[in-house]
C-alpha cells in the first residue's frame, strides 16, 4: 500500500486543500472486505491517547471495482484551523492519513502517513527566541 501527497507536500496550513493519492496492491482484490480512509489527528505523550476525525470515507466490498486496484484512488479535504501539529515534551499532536483494508477473518491492513498543520513552537524554541531578544537588546 502507498500513500503519497499531490505535489509532495507534506505540510499544510489551516484551510489549505490537502491531496493525496493511495495505492492498494498489496493483496489480491478478492481478499479485501473493504477500505477506510480518514484524515486524523493523533494526540501522543502522557495520559490517554485522544484521536480526531476529520475526513473519514468507508467503501464496502460492493463498491469496490477493479480500477481500486488498478489505479491511484483520491482523498481530498480542506484542513481545519486546529489542532495544530505540535511537537512538545509532554504531548504531540501528529496528523496523519490512514488507509485501513478490511481482510476475511476481522484482519485488517493499516497504513498511516504522517503530514504536519500549521506552525507551532515548542517551549524550547521560544525560549531560544526570548534569549536571542534580550542579548540583542543588551548590546
Amino acid at each position: 500500500m502507498e500513500v503519497g501527497f499531490e505535489d509532495d507536500v507534506d505540510h499544510f496550513q489551516p484551510g489549505d486543500f490537502l491531496r493525496c493519492e493511495y495505492t492498494v496492491n498489496l493483496l489480491p482484490e478478492h481478499e479485501i472486505q473493504a477500505i477506510e480512509t480518514s484524515v486524523i489527528w493523533v494526540t501522543e505523550g502522557k495520559g490517554d491517547t485522544d484521536i480526531g476525525v476529520h475526513h473519514f470515507e468507508r467503501r464496502p466490498k460492493q463498491a469496490l471495482t477493479p480500477d481500486t486496484f488498478k489505479q491511484p484512488q483520491r482523498i481530498s479535504t480542506v484542513m481545519p484551523a486546529s489542532p495544530l501539529t505540535y511537537d512538545g515534551n509532554i504531548l504531540k499532536i501528529r496528523w496523519c492519513i490512514r488507509v485501513r483494508l478490511f481482510l476475511p477473518n476481522a484482519h485488517q491492513v493499516t497504513h498511516d502517513c504522517f503530514f504536519s498543520l500549521g506552525e507551532t513552537k515548542s517551549f524550547s524554541k521560544i525560549s531560544d527566541e526570548i534569549q536571542l531578544k534580550s542579548t540583542v537588546s543588551s548590546d
